[in-house]
């Protein structure tokens, strides 16, 4: 599993924000599901993702969609 959590705690994305980062993820990443959080804190989810880390240049991508970096945490799904 992969957790995004913004660097930010009082940043915030809309609706709009919240589905193209879910587009972005679950068409670029093998996973199995992607759970976005849009209150503070923002989170990410994604599941069912065994690699060790997230693309760099994905990662860019939800960052310049939600505007704002985050903190990459990547866990085993076990």
């Amino acid at each position: 599993m992969i957790r995004l959590v913004a660097a930010d705690p009082a940043v915030r994305v809309d609706e709009e924000q919240r589905l193209r980062i879910s587009f972005w993820l679950l068409e670029f990443v093998p996973a199995t599901g992607c759970q976005v959080r849009s209150e503070p804190p923002v989170e990410i989810t994604i599941t069912g993702h065994h690699a060790p880390e997230l693309h760099p240049p994905l990662l860019e991508k939800v960052q310049e969609i939600a505007g704002c970096s985050f903190h990459v945490q990547v866990t085993s799904d076990d």
